[in-house]
């Protein structure tokens, strides 16, 4: 009987309102209302229209008398004409599927009650509303003092329910203020989902989620072709249960994002990568040679190459084209000068029948060769031999000129030969011209000769 009188006054609110304007022209309404001036009465606010996204999330706004309720979407409400005909539907909030429980009071009388979660009792599958009867239009509860609700609060009261039965919804526990708050089904444990789901908390109810690398199928949790999706892996994609392995082809690496595949610059592995030079390219390299040489069937090596012998050079007919590492050389043809006489292609010998040819050397030789760069030290590089022995001659050899930089040395082999030793390593390019010059002296015979070989040598700018 309290709980029906409160009810009354509650509702009856706008017309206290109605009879002051009405012999006092205050024009004020309680909280919750407007004065209207063509009804001239006071008119309830629908927060539901006034308010920006009154309700968040999954929730819905419901207007009722000097305030709003955020209830779940599933909810459905029932209106009648009378309480004894609650189950003829008049007017049905369309609702959608959803993993969201249902707000199901028991009472129609009552405003708001709560019903155990997955009841099947008919009497507690929706809220019936009767909108012809003014004390019956809208459930009973009291109004929040605040108009802007949160996600997750709802403003009901204590009163009205049914002795015993929590005020608040499904979903909802009340607090010390008499508002219903979320009740977190995942941290008390109340929630219910298969083994290996977990559960996600939402506002008034909770979901259950698959864990990273499944998918939810039909309720069940099932593995995700990840390598199917297009973008996981920039390159190599395998499959695996609950997750995913991504591998670069080779001359890639896998970047720390673990599916990106970066380019790996062999180059900067190591400097004899390549003999020469070293050219980085999308997942390998390719070494490179310099010119007048060409790349060997490793990939790596480099080769000189004789362009004398494959006529791919550019000297004259009276030019003799002698091949260097890394090039060749277009020599002048040997004209012998006055006294020497020319005895074959690099040869010039002085007679000693004639006068011109005393105290000049008896042979001269010109002689080519070349040499790598930096080539190592101390290393026998040329040798030098008399052609004709006599008995009891002696034989000496010695450099003559062009070892300004002591680079060379002659060392004796024997009696009648001697070998050219490089003793300093030399870095090329560069040519090198020394008179190498061998004395022989028999006394018995009373003779005393030279012979010169001017030797040319040529030093590659590379030390292959």
């Amino acid at each position: 009987m309290h709980s029906f009188l409160a009810l009354m006054m509650l509702l009856s609110a706008p017309f206290l309102c109605l009879s002051q304007v009405s012999h006092h022209r205050l024009q004020q309404c309680m909280e919750g209302y407007t004065w209207d001036d063509e009804q001239r009465n006071c008119k309830d606010i629908n927060e539901c229209e006034s308010i920006p996204e009154a309700c968040k999330g999954d929730m819905k706004c419901v207007n009722h008398n000097a305030g709003y309720l955020c209830l779940p979407k599933t909810a459905t409400f029932l209106v009648t004409d009378r309480w004894n005909n609650p189950g003829e539907r008049r007017d049905t909030v369309p609702s959608r599927p959803s993993t969201g429980r249902i707000y199901r009071p028991s009472n129609p009388h009552s405003s708001t009650s709560s019903s155990s979660r997955g009841s099947s009792s008919s009497s507690s599958s929706s809220t019936s509303i009767d909108r012809t009867s003014p004390l019956r239009r809208r459930p009973t509860f009291t109004p929040s003092r605040s108009r802007t609700h949160t996600s997750g609060r709802l403003p009901w009261s204590r009163g009205g329910t049914d002795s015993g039965r929590s005020p608040c919804p499904p979903g909802y526990v009340p607090d010390s203020r008499n508002q219903c708050m979320d009740q977190d089904e995942c941290a008390m444990g109340t929630y219910r989902c298969p083994h290996g789901q977990s559960c996600i908390n939402t506002v008034g109810s909770y979901t259950c989620s698959c864990p990273d690398g499944f998918q939810m199928v039909e309720g069940n949790c099932e593995d995700t072709d990840e390598c199917s999706m297009e973008g996981t892996c920039s390159q190599q994609c395998t499959n695996t249960y609950g997750s995913f392995a991504c591998r670069c082809e080779i001359g890639y690496k896998l970047d720390s994002d673990g599916r990106t595949c970066q380019d790996v610059n062999e180059c900067n592995y190591s400097d004899h990568q390549c003999q020469h030079q070293c050219l980085n390219e999308p997942g390998s390299f390719t070494c490179v040679c310099p010119d007048g040489y060409s790349l060997q069937p490793d990939g790596r090596s480099c080769r000189d190459v004789d362009e004398c012998r494959g006529q791919n050079h550019n000297c004259s007919d009276d030019q003799r084209c002698y091949n260097v590492f890394g090039g060749n050389k277009c020599l002048e043809r040997l004209q012998c000068e006055e006294p020497y006489t020319q005895t074959g292609e690099d040869r010039c010998i002085c007679p000693s029948e004639k006068n011109t040819c005393i105290n000049k050397p008896y042979t001269t030789m010109h002689m080519y060769m070349h040499l790598r760069s930096e080539r190592s030290t101390p290393s026998d590089i040329f040798q030098m031999q008399a052609t004709t022995r006599y008995p009891g001659a002696f034989y000496t050899f010695f450099i003559r000129a062009g070892n300004d930089n002591r680079e060379f040395l002659m060392r004796p082999m024997g009696a009648s030969s001697a070998m050219l030793v490089l003793v300093k390593p030399i870095v090329g390019p560069r040519e090198i011209v020394l008179d190498l010059e061998m004395i022989t002296v028999n006394p018995s015979l009373n003779y005393h000769g030279t012979s010169v070989i001017q030797l040319w040598i040529f030093v590659s700018a590379f030390p292959f």
